[in-house]
C-alpha cells in the first residue's frame, strides 16, 4: 500500500487553505480513500468544521487554567 501526504501552507490570510482542506478531504473520502486531516492552525477551524463547533459553547479545545491546550 502506497501512502501519499498532501500538505497546504500559506502565511497569507484569507486564501480558503481550510475550506479547500475540507472539501478536497470530504471529496477523498467520499470515493473510499482513508483520510486523515490534520489541523495545526492556532485558530483551529478545520477542527471546528469537522466537528460542527458553533463557537456558542466554551472554546472545547482548552483546559481551565495555565495548563496547555489540546490543540496539536
Amino acid at each position: 500500500m502506497s501512502l501519499k501526504q498532501i500538505a497546504f501552507f500559506n502565511h497569507k490570510g484569507g486564501v480558503s487553505k481550510t475550506t479547500s482542506v475540507f472539501h478536497i478531504g470530504w471529496m477523498m473520502a467520499s470515493l473510499g480513500k482513508r483520510v486523515l486531516l490534520v489541523d495545526c492552525d492556532p485558530q483551529c477551524n478545520l477542527t471546528g468544521l469537522l466537528l460542527n463547533y458553533n463557537h456558542s459553547d466554551e472554546y472545547p479545545f482548552e483546559k481551565k487554567g495555565n495548563t496547555k491546550s489540546l490543540t496539536v
